[in-house]
């Protein structure tokens, strides 16, 4: 068996087993989660206040200057190695990599469970379904955009355009470093107030992801910036529709005319 296949295996029956804790808890079901914030999370320009709009400019603003910078952060990096940077930098690899997160959350989900940890399981889920949004937000910009890897050495301003069933030359935006913010977000904003510590070490963490898959020479910075910034704001708009108890939930209901779904006004 390759490496590959085992850490896949790995990955699948530790999502699997974490399935029924993920169930345990909450009056709305957990995938009703996923639908209803992807609506509130697409929605939300439409009610966006100067807060939102100045972070959102901020991030644009970022993304331009590093855009245009792209070579230079490259050059500077490259010139720059060692293997004492790069065993740090390992970290930031893993803190964003799939493979290890999401085996991680889903044994600590299963733990919540077990001992009936309702804050600790709660946190899980919304850690997992930040890190899977982020991933599908990622991947459709990806595979709109399709622009090269600096690992190809053609340039920072070689962009392909839409392809669905292309997954290559996928350098925009960072899966990695989008995974990594989420996370660190989701955990900070639910247990930062508890220990100072917390809030620290996950964005210490989660830093060394994007600086890492520059180190790596996966990225460049526009691509690891702005996948960073939209990681961290997916990551606070969860926990605070899940905080603030306001908003839509779509829900199941069995009637005598069969299933249906029906609409939870909560204010």
């Amino acid at each position: 068996m390759t490496s590959s296949f085992l850490k896949k295996t790995l990955l699948a029956l530790s999502i699997f087993l974490a399935l029924p804790a993920f169930a345990a808890s909450g009056d709305d079901p957990y995938w009703s989660w996923f639908l209803n914030d992807s609506y509130s999370l697409v929605t939300s320009p439409q009610d966006a206040d100067a807060e939102w709009w100045t972070k959102a400019a901020v991030t644009v603003g970022g993304g331009l200057f590093f855009y245009g910078v792209d070579e230079e952060i490259r050059e500077f990096i490259g010139n720059n190695h060692s293997s004492a940077v790069e065993s740090v930098l390992n970290v930031g690899e893993t803190f964003g990599n799939g493979l290890y997160i999401l085996p991680a959350m889903g044994l600590t989900a299963g733990y919540a469970a077990l001992y009936d940890d309702s804050y600790l399981l709660d946190t899980m889920k919304l850690s997992f379904e930040a890190v899977v949004l982020s991933a599908a937000a990622v991947q459709f910009v990806k595979l709109t955009l399709h622009r090269h890897r600096p690992n190809k050495d053609d340039g920072a301003y070689r962009w392909d355009g839409p392809d669905y069933l292309d997954s290559s030359n996928d350098s925009f935006p960072s899966g990695h470093s989008a995974a990594a913010f989420s996370l660190a977000t989701v955990i900070s904003k639910r247990y930062g107030d508890k220990n100072p510590w917390v809030s620290p070490i996950a964005y210490g963490l989660a830093t060394l992801t994007p600086l890492q898959r520059m180190y790596d020479d996966k990225h460049w910075a526009s691509d690891v910036w702005v996948a960073s910034a939209f990681g961290y704001f997916l990551g606070e708009a969860l926990v605070d529709y899940h905080t603030d108890g306001e908003g839509v939930s779509v829900l199941p209901v069995i009637t005598e005319d069969g299933p249906m779904l029906t609409l939870k006004w909560t204010f």
